[in-house]
Protein backbone atom coordinates (compact mmCIF):
# COMPACT_ATOMS: atom_id res chain seq x y z
CA UNK A 1 0.00 0.00 0.00
CA UNK A 2 2.79 2.41 0.95
CA UNK A 3 4.60 1.70 -2.34
CA UNK A 4 1.39 2.36 -4.31
CA UNK A 5 0.78 5.67 -2.49
CA UNK A 6 4.38 6.73 -3.14
CA UNK A 7 4.00 5.95 -6.84
CA UNK A 8 0.75 7.92 -7.04
CA UNK A 9 2.41 10.86 -5.28
CA UNK A 10 5.28 10.85 -7.75
CA UNK A 11 2.91 10.67 -10.70
CA UNK A 12 0.91 13.56 -9.34
CA UNK A 13 4.03 15.66 -8.85
CA UNK A 14 5.57 14.88 -12.25
CA UNK A 15 3.35 17.13 -14.43
CA UNK A 16 4.02 20.13 -12.20
CA UNK A 17 7.78 19.59 -12.44
CA UNK A 18 7.65 19.04 -16.17
CA UNK A 19 5.73 22.28 -16.67
CA UNK A 20 8.05 24.45 -14.61
CA UNK A 21 10.31 27.02 -16.27
CA UNK A 22 13.84 27.60 -15.05
CA UNK A 23 15.08 31.16 -14.44
CA UNK A 24 16.14 32.81 -17.70
CA UNK A 25 19.46 34.12 -19.01
CA UNK A 26 19.55 37.30 -21.11
CA UNK A 27 22.27 37.75 -23.74
CA UNK A 28 22.78 40.78 -25.99
CA UNK A 29 24.88 39.89 -29.04
CA UNK A 30 25.09 41.82 -32.30
CA UNK A 31 21.65 43.39 -32.73
CA UNK A 32 19.64 40.76 -30.86
CA UNK A 33 18.61 40.42 -27.22
CA UNK A 34 18.04 36.73 -26.48
CA UNK A 35 15.81 35.50 -23.66
CA UNK A 36 16.79 31.91 -22.91
CA UNK A 37 15.05 29.48 -20.59
CA UNK A 38 17.75 26.86 -19.92
CA UNK A 39 17.02 23.17 -19.45
CA UNK A 40 18.53 23.32 -15.95
CA UNK A 41 18.52 25.96 -13.23
CA UNK A 42 21.91 27.56 -13.82
CA UNK A 43 21.42 29.82 -10.82
CA UNK A 44 21.01 26.95 -8.36
CA UNK A 45 23.75 26.22 -5.83
CA UNK A 46 25.60 29.45 -6.66
CA UNK A 47 26.20 28.46 -10.28
CA UNK A 48 26.01 31.94 -11.81
CA UNK A 49 27.41 33.59 -8.69
CA UNK A 50 30.57 31.51 -9.13
CA UNK A 51 31.39 33.19 -12.46
CA UNK A 52 29.81 36.64 -11.99
CA UNK A 53 31.50 38.55 -9.18
CA UNK A 54 28.76 41.13 -8.63
CA UNK A 55 25.75 38.85 -9.13
CA UNK A 56 22.76 39.74 -6.91
CA UNK A 57 20.82 36.73 -5.62
CA UNK A 58 17.33 36.43 -7.09
CA UNK A 59 17.96 38.60 -10.12
CA UNK A 60 18.53 37.72 -13.78
CA UNK A 61 21.94 38.01 -15.38
CA UNK A 62 22.19 40.10 -18.57
CA UNK A 63 25.32 39.38 -20.63
CA UNK A 64 26.57 41.92 -23.18
CA UNK A 65 28.76 39.72 -25.36
CA UNK A 66 30.16 42.62 -27.40
CA UNK A 67 31.05 44.94 -24.53
CA UNK A 68 32.09 41.99 -22.33
CA UNK A 69 30.04 43.20 -19.39
CA UNK A 70 27.32 41.77 -17.18
CA UNK A 71 24.57 43.38 -15.16
CA UNK A 72 21.83 42.30 -12.79
CA UNK A 73 18.24 42.73 -13.95
CA UNK A 74 15.07 42.49 -11.87
CA UNK A 75 12.44 41.26 -14.34
CA UNK A 76 9.73 42.11 -11.81
CA UNK A 77 10.59 45.79 -12.27
CA UNK A 78 11.55 46.08 -15.94
CA UNK A 79 9.91 44.62 -19.05
CA UNK A 80 11.67 42.84 -21.88
CA UNK A 81 10.63 45.67 -24.21
CA UNK A 82 12.30 48.20 -21.91
CA UNK A 83 15.46 46.08 -21.82
CA UNK A 84 15.46 45.97 -25.61
CA UNK A 85 15.53 49.76 -25.69
CA UNK A 86 18.10 49.91 -22.89
CA UNK A 87 20.67 47.74 -24.67
CA UNK A 88 19.83 49.04 -28.16
CA UNK A 89 18.74 45.72 -29.65
CA UNK A 90 16.88 45.63 -32.98
CA UNK A 91 15.41 42.20 -32.29
CA UNK A 92 14.36 40.03 -29.38
CA UNK A 93 14.68 36.24 -29.66
CA UNK A 94 13.66 33.37 -27.42
CA UNK A 95 15.27 30.00 -26.69
CA UNK A 96 13.41 27.43 -24.64
CA UNK A 97 10.11 25.55 -24.34
CA UNK A 98 7.12 27.32 -25.86
CA UNK A 99 5.36 27.33 -22.49
CA UNK A 100 8.21 29.46 -21.08
CA UNK A 101 7.93 32.10 -23.78
CA UNK A 102 7.99 35.56 -22.15
CA UNK A 103 4.92 37.76 -22.43
CA UNK A 104 5.95 40.32 -25.02
CA UNK A 105 3.46 41.31 -27.73
CA UNK A 106 6.15 42.30 -30.22
CA UNK A 107 8.08 39.04 -29.91
CA UNK A 108 7.84 37.45 -33.39
CA UNK A 109 5.82 34.28 -33.69
CA UNK A 110 8.69 32.46 -35.38
CA UNK A 111 10.84 33.37 -32.36
CA UNK A 112 13.93 34.07 -34.43
CA UNK A 113 13.62 36.94 -36.93
CA UNK A 114 16.58 36.02 -39.11
CA UNK A 115 18.05 32.60 -39.84
CA UNK A 116 18.66 29.86 -37.32
CA UNK A 117 18.59 30.53 -33.58
CA UNK A 118 21.83 31.03 -31.71
CA UNK A 119 23.15 28.06 -29.78
CA UNK A 120 21.83 27.95 -26.20
CA UNK A 121 24.19 29.59 -23.73
CA UNK A 122 24.09 26.73 -21.25
CA UNK A 123 26.10 25.98 -19.32
CA UNK A 124 26.57 29.70 -18.96
CA UNK A 125 29.53 31.14 -20.84
CA UNK A 126 29.84 34.82 -19.98
CA UNK A 127 31.42 35.94 -23.23
CA UNK A 128 30.78 33.23 -25.83
CA UNK A 129 32.29 35.31 -28.65
CA UNK A 130 35.73 35.43 -27.03
CA UNK A 131 38.50 33.60 -28.90
CA UNK A 132 39.72 30.16 -27.91
CA UNK A 133 41.80 30.12 -24.70
CA UNK A 134 41.32 33.83 -24.12
CA UNK A 135 43.30 35.06 -27.13
CA UNK A 136 42.89 38.53 -28.66
CA UNK A 137 39.78 39.41 -30.66
CA UNK A 138 39.84 40.46 -34.30
CA UNK A 139 39.02 44.10 -34.91
CA UNK A 140 40.47 47.59 -34.94
CA UNK A 141 43.57 47.90 -32.74
CA UNK A 142 45.73 50.82 -31.66
CA UNK A 143 49.31 50.84 -30.39
CA UNK A 144 50.15 52.85 -27.28
CA UNK A 145 53.89 53.38 -26.90
CA UNK A 146 55.11 53.81 -23.33
CA UNK A 147 58.17 55.72 -22.12
CA UNK A 148 61.67 54.30 -22.18
CA UNK A 149 63.49 53.76 -18.86
CA UNK A 150 67.28 53.56 -18.67
CA UNK A 151 69.57 52.31 -15.94
CA UNK A 152 73.35 52.60 -16.00
CA UNK A 153 73.45 53.74 -19.63
CA UNK A 154 75.29 56.72 -21.14
CA UNK A 155 73.07 59.19 -23.07
CA UNK A 156 74.37 58.04 -26.43
CA UNK A 157 73.08 54.50 -25.81
CA UNK A 158 69.67 55.61 -24.55
CA UNK A 159 69.18 57.85 -27.59
CA UNK A 160 70.07 55.03 -29.96
CA UNK A 161 67.35 52.70 -28.66
CA UNK A 162 64.11 52.84 -30.68
CA UNK A 163 60.97 53.54 -28.65
CA UNK A 164 58.66 51.80 -31.10
CA UNK A 165 59.28 48.14 -30.32
CA UNK A 166 55.62 47.57 -29.46
CA UNK A 167 54.23 49.49 -32.43
CA UNK A 168 51.79 47.96 -34.82
CA UNK A 169 53.20 47.15 -38.26
CA UNK A 170 53.00 50.48 -40.05
CA UNK A 171 53.17 53.96 -38.58
CA UNK A 172 53.92 53.93 -34.82
CA UNK A 173 50.84 54.71 -32.75
CA UNK A 174 48.46 54.20 -35.66
CA UNK A 175 45.34 52.09 -35.75
CA UNK A 176 45.03 48.96 -37.78
CA UNK A 177 42.53 46.20 -38.38
CA UNK A 178 43.99 42.97 -37.06
CA UNK A 179 43.07 39.31 -37.52
CA UNK A 180 44.58 36.81 -35.10
CA UNK A 181 45.07 33.06 -35.23
CA UNK A 182 42.85 30.92 -33.01
CA UNK A 183 44.26 29.60 -30.75
CA UNK A 184 46.46 32.68 -30.62
CA UNK A 185 50.09 32.20 -31.66
CA UNK A 186 52.32 35.32 -31.62
CA UNK A 187 54.64 33.67 -34.14
CA UNK A 188 51.98 34.43 -36.79
CA UNK A 189 52.09 38.20 -36.15
CA UNK A 190 53.54 40.39 -38.89
CA UNK A 191 55.88 42.04 -36.39
CA UNK A 192 57.28 38.59 -35.51
CA UNK A 193 58.10 37.94 -39.16
CA UNK A 194 59.67 41.40 -39.48
CA UNK A 195 61.88 40.90 -36.41
CA UNK A 196 62.41 37.20 -37.18
CA UNK A 197 61.29 36.47 -33.64
CA UNK A 198 60.41 33.00 -32.38
CA UNK A 199 58.19 33.10 -29.31
CA UNK A 200 58.16 30.47 -26.56
CA UNK A 201 55.15 30.17 -24.25
CA UNK A 202 56.10 30.65 -20.60
CA UNK A 203 52.64 30.70 -19.00
CA UNK A 204 48.95 31.17 -19.71
CA UNK A 205 48.70 33.80 -22.46
CA UNK A 206 52.38 34.76 -21.94
CA UNK A 207 55.26 34.38 -24.40
CA UNK A 208 58.92 35.45 -24.46
CA UNK A 209 61.56 35.80 -27.15
CA UNK A 210 65.08 37.12 -27.70
CA UNK A 211 65.26 39.35 -30.77
CA UNK A 212 68.18 39.15 -33.20
CA UNK A 213 70.53 37.19 -30.92
CA UNK A 214 73.02 36.89 -33.79
CA UNK A 215 73.39 40.69 -33.82
CA UNK A 216 73.88 40.98 -30.06
CA UNK A 217 76.37 38.12 -30.13
CA UNK A 218 78.70 40.41 -32.13
CA UNK A 219 78.94 42.85 -29.20
CA UNK A 220 81.95 42.08 -26.98
CA UNK A 221 80.77 40.28 -23.87
CA UNK A 222 81.43 41.36 -20.31
CA UNK A 223 81.54 39.31 -17.16
CA UNK A 224 78.37 37.34 -16.56
CA UNK A 225 77.26 37.13 -20.18
CA UNK A 226 76.54 39.21 -23.24
CA UNK A 227 73.96 41.67 -24.46
CA UNK A 228 70.39 40.86 -25.46
CA UNK A 229 66.99 42.27 -26.42
CA UNK A 230 64.18 40.33 -24.78
CA UNK A 231 60.46 40.76 -25.35
CA UNK A 232 57.59 39.54 -23.21
CA UNK A 233 54.10 39.44 -24.71
CA UNK A 234 51.00 38.96 -22.57
CA UNK A 235 47.36 38.83 -23.65
CA UNK A 236 45.94 40.60 -20.60
CA UNK A 237 42.39 40.20 -21.91
CA UNK A 238 40.86 39.76 -25.37
CA UNK A 239 41.02 43.52 -26.02
CA UNK A 240 44.47 44.26 -24.55
CA UNK A 241 47.98 42.98 -25.34
CA UNK A 242 51.02 44.18 -23.36
CA UNK A 243 54.63 44.13 -24.53
CA UNK A 244 57.51 44.44 -22.05
CA UNK A 245 60.86 44.94 -23.75
CA UNK A 246 64.32 45.04 -22.20
CA UNK A 247 67.74 45.66 -23.74
CA UNK A 248 70.66 44.59 -21.58
CA UNK A 249 74.18 45.59 -22.60
CA UNK A 250 77.01 43.90 -20.72
CA UNK A 251 80.46 44.98 -21.94
CA UNK A 252 84.07 44.15 -21.02
CA UNK A 253 85.65 46.36 -18.35
CA UNK A 254 87.71 48.33 -20.88
CA UNK A 255 84.62 49.27 -22.91
CA UNK A 256 82.69 50.09 -19.74
CA UNK A 257 85.32 52.64 -18.74
CA UNK A 258 85.51 54.18 -22.23
CA UNK A 259 81.75 54.53 -22.77
CA UNK A 260 80.78 55.49 -19.26
CA UNK A 261 78.55 52.45 -18.76
CA UNK A 262 77.73 51.38 -15.21
CA UNK A 263 79.76 48.47 -13.89
CA UNK A 264 76.44 46.68 -13.39
CA UNK A 265 75.69 47.03 -17.08
CA UNK A 266 73.29 49.11 -19.15
CA UNK A 267 69.58 48.35 -19.13
CA UNK A 268 66.87 49.97 -21.28
CA UNK A 269 63.29 48.88 -20.72
CA UNK A 270 59.74 49.87 -21.53
CA UNK A 271 56.15 48.69 -21.76
CA UNK A 272 53.82 49.18 -24.70
CA UNK A 273 50.26 48.00 -25.33
CA UNK A 274 47.95 47.13 -28.17
CA UNK A 275 44.37 48.13 -27.38
CA UNK A 276 41.30 46.95 -29.28
CA UNK A 277 39.15 50.02 -29.95
CA UNK A 278 36.42 48.68 -32.21
CA UNK A 279 35.16 46.15 -34.70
Amino acid sequence: MRAMLTSLALLAAAPATAQSCNPPILTFRGDTLTYETPATDVYANGGVAAIVDDYVEGQTILIDAGARTTRNVNLAEVTLAELQVLVGADHVAFIGPVRCRPKMPSLPEDLFPEGDPAAPNTPVVLFPDDPVEGGPRDGLWQANIGPIRTQGCPPMVAQAVPNTLGALPGIPGDTRRMTFSSPFDPNTLEMSHTMKARWSQTGKNRWETDVSPEVFDQIPQGAGGGSRLSLLLEVVRPDLIRFDHTIEIVLPDVAVAMLGVSSDGCRVSGSDTWQRIGD
